[in-house]
C-alpha cells in the first residue's frame, strides 16, 4: 500500500506533487497522459494509515509514561504532533485509482 499511484489505463506513475494537489471532494480524474478518466479511492487507505499513526501515537506515549519518572504533557504532546503531521505527509501514498466504470448505453 505504501506507493504512489498509478493511472489504471496507461500505469502512468503520478508524482508526489500531483497526487497532493488532487482535492478531497474529487471523485474522479483525468489522466494527464491518456486522458482517460478514472476514480479515485482514498477511504480504505485514509483508515489504514489512520489506525497507524493511531497505533504508533499510543504506543510512543504509553512508553513514555512508563519511562520517564518526572513527566509533564509535553513530551506526548510532541510526540503525538509529529505521528500526526507524518501521517498527513504520508496522505498520497495511501490513495489509489481505479478504473471507471463508464456504462454509457448506445441507442
Amino acid at each position: 500500500m505504501f506507493k504512489l499511484p498509478v493511472c489504471p489505463y496507461c500505469r502512468t506513475v503520478y508524482r508526489y506533487n500531483r497526487v497532493r494537489k488532487i482535492e478531497l471532494k474529487e471523485k474522479t480524474k483525468g489522466c494527464y497522459h491518456c486522458k482517460k478518466e478514472f476514480k479515485i479511492e482514498r477511504f480504505k487507505g485514509f483508515f489504514v494509515l489512520g489506525a497507524v499513526v493511531f497505533v504508533l501515537a499510543v504506543a510512543t506515549n504509553l512508553f513514555l509514561l512508563n519511562s520517564l519518572e518526572t513527566l509533564n504533557l509535553t513530551p506526548l504532546l510532541v510526540f503525538t504532533v509529529i505521528y500526526v503531521i507524518l501521517g498527513l505527509i504520508c496522505i498520497p501514498f495511501f490513495i489509489n485509482f481505479k478504473k471507471s466504470e463508464n456504462k454509457s448505453r448506445k441507442k
